[in-house]
């Protein structure tokens, strides 16, 4: 049996392993036409890092979409959240981030994920190394493989390996499907993400007009005040999951992971909740951290999570219980220092847990996501009558 979290992030592969221009080994090796040029050196400033922080993004939200209808109705139901939902998902966070973003392969799946014109090249040869280019009128294509992890083998590895459930429903939703028989660490396809020229902030999906706008994020959404009010509020900067604050948050994580080797992190236990003291030596990275807790918090208290705060079980429920924990922050020369403390036993392992979470997402970085994980047991609380 499949177990939900595993089958999870093999979905978000079945999601990105869209149509490309289908070409064979022999046939890139045959291509007659000139490689376009690609290379990171004259890139806008912080292009590469909107790019990254966009692709991240969706990687997180399709993730936890499939996880939320892996754990209500199973694996194969899950396949429906890559044919109808993922295209949608996709246009939301590339509204979110100021950009185009997509998913293509040089197998096909869905025939809808065609590469962008500026991508064929690369795709029909399956470069393998990100690449970055200056497209027209100032915008930056950047072209991000996806690698094939054990697994993913479920959906993408041979037939005869996969289970006839999931078959049968791959071949109903893609007849056509071609993107199966791969091996672990194979190139299975690609994140393609259009940056517009510095000031253009309407990307439109292939020129297309926007569509319908976005929902908006559940919960009271309202800025908060410059400190903490206590119990797990304040710090907050906007509402609704799009704005500069949301591109400009998932920036700074993004940051924040590129160079996480350069950040050090020690956490405590206390008995009645966590100290966690987060620092690096690089100054730049050291203010990245003092500007990414409170803002993380503050989204923590105003029900505005960002991925994967939607749906981790550790984020979920301390969002639920954000006020029945206090939070304090405190600058330290080269980072944060941050203590929360509660009294209901089942806070405390959240305020707990959620420490060692984080010291885990800096170590294994977005991968953590799909880590199995269950909340630990607590003993429920005495009540007045007992």
């Amino acid at each position: 049996m499949i177990s939900p979290v595993r089958f999870c992030a093999v979905l978000l592969f079945v999601a990105a392993s869209g149509a490309g221009v289908v070409a064979t080994a022999d046939d890139a090796s045959q291509s007659a036409s000139p490689s376009p040029q690609a290379s990171d050196s004259h890139l806008p400033p912080d292009a590469r890092q909107q790019a990254l922080a966009a692709r991240d993004a969706l990687f997180a939200r399709l993730s936890g979409r499939l996880m939320e209808v892996m754990q209500a109705h199973g694996p194969v139901d899950a396949i429906a959240v890559c044919s109808q939902e993922s295209e949608q998902i996709a246009k939301q966070v590339g509204d979110e981030h100021g950009v185009q973003i997509g998913r293509t392969s040089f197998h096909l799946r869905n025939a809808r994920n065609t590469p962008p014109d500026w991508a064929q090249w690369f795709v029909a040869n399956r470069v393998a190394a990100e690449q970055y280019l200056n497209l027209p009128d100032g915008k930056t294509g950047a072209l991000l493989p996806i690698r094939l992890q054990e697994k993913c083998l479920i959906c993408h590895g041979p037939t005869d390996q996969i289970a006839p459930a999931i078959q049968a429903r791959l071949k109903e939703v893609y007849p056509d499907d071609r993107a199966t028989g791969f091996q672990t660490g194979d190139l299975r396809g690609w994140f393609w993400v259009i940056v517009p020229a510095s000031g253009d902030h309407s990307p439109h999906a292939h020129g297309e007009e926007a569509g319908e706008p976005l929902p908006q994020a559940a919960g009271p959404g309202r800025a908060g005040p410059p400190f903490g009010r206590g119990m797990g509020r304040g710090f907050g900067r906007g509402a609704g999951p799009g704005g500069a604050d949301h591109r400009e948050d998932m920036q700074t994580i993004h940051s924040m992971f590129a160079d996480r080797n350069k950040i050090r992190r020690t956490v405590r236990k206390l008995p009645d909740g966590a100290e966690a003291i987060t620092e690096s030596d690089d100054p730049q990275i050291a203010a990245l951290i003092q500007k990414h807790v409170p803002a993380m918090e503050g989204r923590v208290g105003e029900d505005r999570p960002l991925p994967p705060m939607t749906f981790h079980p550790v984020f979920v429920n301390l969002i639920k219980h954000s006020e029945d924990y206090t939070f304090n922050y405190e600058e330290t020369d080269k980072g944060v220092k941050v203590t929360y403390t509660a009294d209901d036993p089942f806070v405390i392992m959240l305020v707990q847990e959620h420490a060692q979470l984080v010291s885990r997402f800096l170590k294994n970085g977005m991968e953590e996501i799909h880590n199995p994980y269950e909340l630990p047991t607590v003993p429920a609380s005495p009540t007045a009558q007992d």
